[in-house]
C-alpha cells in the first residue's frame, strides 16, 4: 500500500513538472533537475517514515 501511494505521488510530481516544463521551455532542464531532487526527497522522507513506524511497532 505504501509503495503504491509512493508511486502515485511520484507520477503526480512528474506530471506537474511536465506541465511546468511545457509552459516554460527555457526552464525545462531546471524543472527536470527539480524532479530528481523531489524524488530523492520523497524517497528520504518515505524511508524516515518507514523507520519511525517500525520503531513504533517494536515499542
Amino acid at each position: 500500500m505504501n509503495l503504491c501511494l509512493h508511486g502515485i505521488i511520484i507520477i503526480f510530481v512528474l506530471f506537474l513538472f511536465h506541465i511546468i516544463a511545457k509552459d516554460i521551455g527555457r526552464y525545462c532542464l531546471m524543472s527536470y533537475s527539480l524532479i530528481i531532487i523531489s524524488i530523492f526527497i520523497l524517497l528520504l522522507t518515505d524511508k524516515l517514515i518507514y523507520d519511525m513506524s517500525t520503531l513504533l511497532i517494536r515499542l
